[in-house]
């Protein structure tokens, strides 16, 4: 292959949930699953490889995303 210049395809912007077990967790005591474990890394495939860029805890980005107001309807364009 030598020294030649390599052009990467470079993808979509991608979030992936990485989640933690939970070993505190036990079906036969009704514990309820948390679903909100782990992390989220967010990246980008480079030649169909995804390439992590950050990581940020998953509970933090689901709070920050339930912070966020509803998106208020447009209004209808009035009709001539």
């Amino acid at each position: 292959m030598g020294n030649e210049p390599h052009t990467f395809k470079v993808g979509k912007i991608e979030a992936r949930h990485v989640p933690e077990p939970d070993a505190t967790f036990d079906p036969s005591a009704h514990d309820v699953a948390e679903p909100v474990t782990g992390f989220v890394d967010i990246g980008v495939t480079v030649d169909g490889v995804f390439v992590p860029l950050l990581r940020r805890k998953a509970s933090g980005l689901v709070a920050d995303i339930n912070r966020v107001p509803p998106a208020e309807p447009e209004p209808d364009s009035p009709s001539e």
